[in-house]
């Protein structure tokens, strides 16, 4: 299976690539340059043209890329974490893809760092706090729209973060007894 990874260069991308190479055609990409041990492209995915190009001959994608929370306008958050996934979102509709895989966030529930415990589930309330969480919303709710719309397969995972495992080697090998 020929598989599209988005934001190879970021801290889950960089162990989730080399992973997923061991056992399947992957196609990295990022805005920032990255060497992962598979094919890499360096792509800004709010270029249309880019992401068309990037989609053609994949089985499916898996959507890392993001722009976190941190000081940034919030036409920064919508241009990455909206239009670019909505174009990536339509090219692999076009191509007719057998899966989208859209890697969200607990902060589309409002979950942030200010909340206490709280379950992350299909009836928790839609009330992110920040652009970070509003746009990552839309994100899944296009990812939604378009499996309705296109019958696309579509999984939207909601991440409460990453921590890189050290046990991760760069040939994406884990070796759990260190």
């Amino acid at each position: 299976m020929r598989v599209l990874v988005t934001g190879a260069a970021g801290e889950f991308g960089r162990d989730l690539v080399p992973w997923l190479a061991r056992k399947h055609d992957v196609l990295a990409t990022d805005i920032v340059p990255a060497d992962p041990p598979c094919e890499f492209v360096q792509a800004d995915l709010r270029d249309p043209e880019a992401v068309e190009a990037l989609v053609q001959g994949v089985d499916a994608v898996i959507h890392l890329a993001v722009l976190l929370p941190a000081p940034h306008p919030s036409a920064a958050f919508v241009d990455v974490n909206v239009k670019a996934s909505t174009l990536l979102l339509e090219a692999a509709a076009e191509a007719k893809l057998g899966r989208f895989v859209y890697i969200s966030t607990v902060w589309a529930t409002g979950h942030g760092t200010e909340e206490g415990y709280l379950p992350v589930d299909e009836d928790a309330p839609l009330r992110p706090q920040e652009m970070y969480g509003l746009t990552k919303l839309q994100g899944e709710l296009s990812a939604e729209f378009y499996a309705r719309m296109h019958g696309m397969s579509t999984l939207v995972l909601r991440m409460c973060g990453y921590l890189r495992c050290p046990q991760f080697a760069p040939d994406g090998s884990v070796d759990l007894s260190a």
